[in-house]
């Protein structure tokens, strides 16, 4: 995949961060379900619901995020009273715990959503066959 060419049509690419799909040598690769049978070469178009790409984001970025929070503000108010810690040391430690269980979590869940259909890209077209140009077509 060429991000500067998969990326120019998408309506969200406002959204994803260039430098993401930069790194290395600019190709990425993708695992996609191949119901037209494209092959090895073939240049395709692919598909994947915004739905699926902004729970992806969220539950990435944001729950661990807002799990790291949450555990701060609890150690904040309570660390002392359990705990005999300072409100910084306990908001800290308690950072840190729902933060690491967060990615734990998303971690043990990302297998799971991965299976799901409305989460997989699909090849919806083949645009131009590499060897063998056979089997060309489009998804409706």
């Amino acid at each position: 995949m060429h991000p500067e060419s998969a990326c120019a049509e998408c309506r969200a690419r406002g959204a994803c961060s260039d430098a993401l799909m930069s790194w290395g040598d600019g190709e990425r690769t993708v695992e996609a379900r191949n119901a037209l049978g494209a092959r090895i070469g073939d240049t395709v178009v692919l598909d994947v619901a915004p739905r699926a790409v902004v729970a992806s984001a969220a539950m990435l970025y944001l729950f661990p995020a807002l799990a790291g929070i949450a555990g701060a503000a609890v150690g904040a108010a309570w660390g002392e009273r359990f705990w005999g810690l300072g409100p910084d040391a306990s908001a800290g430690i308690l950072f840190g715990a729902c933060l690491v269980l967060a990615l734990l979590v998303v971690r043990a869940v990302s297998p799971r959503l991965a299976a799901r259909r409305s989460f997989q890209v699909s090849i919806v077209e083949i645009v131009s066959g590499g060897a063998g140009s056979e089997g060309l077509g489009r998804a409706e």
